[in-house]
């Protein structure tokens, strides 16, 4: 049985520097000119309220345009969203409405930010235009607010997105890695959808005791490597949660300790991005079911997001019935310059896998058992505090803190059942309870009586008394002999507990504490 209770406070100060300034001069539009194809053609949009300033962003950064502006107009300001199809022009008037600025077109085939011009008087002043030029990115990495971008991160940096995880209608996270990702490999030893391992770059990621592991994984930027074999429990990710998936080749010291092969990093929903409400019901064979459920709302300041995963089957294999039951809920806040999150996640899976079986038994019947059951039963409580504050345009500082409580129980029927009797202990110890030699302890070297004789193979009869070990390295006395107990401790009395080197007894005690309490005869 396994227990981990722990609680972890992360905090990151990171630093985002853009692009140097660029010139572009106002370029206005003629009232008849129509514009390009870009222009023209309607998106659809989900952009919700909020910061003026990131809606701006979020909104280029989909039409992969180059804008520019003065971050100084943008504060304290706010949008209403937008939600809908729109082309680009209607979809920047309506986000800046009632802003009192309007976008003109540079001749770069970017545009840029300024405010309404008044009317031009006699006292009118035109000062000169800052520009700031932004770029899109997707932002990566193992805690949510770094502002990491993947032309950061040296090596082939691959990503799922939540409609790819959608699309896959992978059972479990393996099952997905297996059919969307390039270098990633599945061992399905065990038998379980939900127990596979994945292999990446010569390493291991799973639940197995004894394999190598050496991966990192990532849930909302907690690592969920169990620190018992740094083993990774599948069947506590919730895959209808899951916003994005990143994964990063490679050792790098950003991940933590025993990051040698790569990082697998997992994000989740929020109300403020997904706003759907989804129900899926699969059914399959071996009597297999699965719901999964989410709904996201919010209403600009404030989103709340729940989802729910439900699993039962009875497996392809003989008396192998699995249970994942997954629910994971979060509520949001979103200011002009603070983000809060605050998540929980409630897990309770009963996982049967009966291991492998001879090729013999497998060929006479596929579906057969060797040896059964392997049983582990997971519990998992999680509840994570995640906020970041923009310090200014430049400068951020992100922080969490969590309490994960994973309790593993599992049965194993790998086991050798026919030892000899006399190898076995009675009972287990109890509490605070040690096995214990019973043999008498007269001298101080720590070890039972013992005698030191010097024996002669040519002198008739002395080796008759005595019998090796299977090692040939240990004197035994042995009642089937020609002396009895009493006779041999009265004839060799002179000879007990005689003093012997440093180094024999060492080795002596070495060998008595690793043999004593399997085989009384030993001592």
């Amino acid at each position: 049985d396994i227990s981990t209770n722990k609680v972890t406070i992360i905090m990151a100060m990171v630093a985002c520097f853009y692009l140097p300034l660029l010139s572009a001069e106002p370029i206005q539009l003629a009232e008849n000119e129509t514009g390009n194809e870009t222009e023209r053609a309607n998106r659809h949009y989900n952009i919700p309220a909020g910061s003026l300033s990131k809606a701006l962003s979020s909104y280029t950064g989909k039409n992969g345009l180059t804008f520019s502006f003065d971050p100084s107009l943008t504060e304290g300001k706010t949008t209403q969203g937008l939600k809908g199809s729109y082309s680009l022009e209607q979809g920047f008037q309506e986000l800046l409405k009632g802003s009192g600025l309007i976008v003109i077109p540079d001749n770069d085939n970017g545009y840029y930010l300024q405010e309404t011009m008044p009317a031009l008087g006699d006292d009118a002043m035109i000062t000169d235009t800052i520009n700031v030029r932004t770029q899109r990115f997707y932002e990566v990495g193992p805690l949510p607010g770094l502002g990491l971008t993947k032309d950061e991160i040296p090596g082939n940096v691959q990503s799922l997105s939540a409609e790819d995880i959608k699309e896959a209608h992978a059972l479990s996270m393996t099952d997905l890695f297996n059919q969307k990702l390039q270098g990633v490999t599945v061992n399905d030893y065990q038998g379980n959808p939900f127990q596979m391992d994945i292999q990446y770059r010569g390493f291991t990621a799973g639940p197995q005791i004894g394999t190598p592991q050496g991966l990192s994984v990532f849930f909302d930027g907690i690592r969920v490597n169990e620190p018992f074999g740094d083993v990774v429990n599948w069947d506590m990710i919730p895959m209808n949660a899951i916003s994005s998936v990143d994964v990063f080749p490679g050792s790098n010291p950003i991940f933590g300790l025993n990051t040698l092969g790569g990082a697998f990093t997992v994000k989740t929903k929020d109300g403020f991005n997904y706003t759907k409400s989804d129900v899926q019901l699969l059914a399959g064979s071996f009597d297999r079911k699965q719901l999964q459920v989410d709904k996201g709302w919010n209403n600009g300041t404030i989103a709340f997001y729940g989802a729910g995963s439900f699993h039962d089957e009875n497996g392809w294999r003989d008396n192998s019935p699995s249970k994942v039951n997954q629910v994971f809920g979060k509520a949001s806040y979103r200011g002009d310059k603070i983000d809060m999150n605050l998540s929980t996640l409630i897990v309770k899976t009963k996982l049967v896998g009966n291991g492998l079986s001879p090729v013999e038994e497998y060929e006479d019947d596929s579906e057969s058992v060797f040896t059964g059951p392997d049983k582990t039963d997971n519990d998992l409580q999680q509840f994570q505090l995640s906020g970041a504050y923009q310090v200014n345009d430049t400068f951020s500082v992100t922080a969490q803190v969590y309490r994960r409580n994973s309790d593993r129980h599992q049965i194993g029927s790998d086991v050798i059942t026919d030892w000899d009797d006399e190898l076995v202990a009675k009972r287990l110890p109890a509490e605070g309870e040690e096995y214990t030699c019973l043999f008498n302890s007269t001298n101080e070297s720590g070890l039972p009586d013992y005698y030191v004789v010097a024996i002669d193979n040519y002198e008739p009869g002395v080796r008759d008394e005595f019998s090796f070990d299977n090692d040939g390295s240990i004197f035994l006395y042995d009642d089937s002999f020609s002396l009895s107990r009493t006779d041999f401790e009265t004839k060799y009395a002179a000879y007990k507990n005689t003093e012997l080197p440093d180094d024999f007894l060492n080795a002596y005690r070495g060998l008595y504490q690793e043999n004593k309490n399997f085989k009384e005869s030993n001592t």
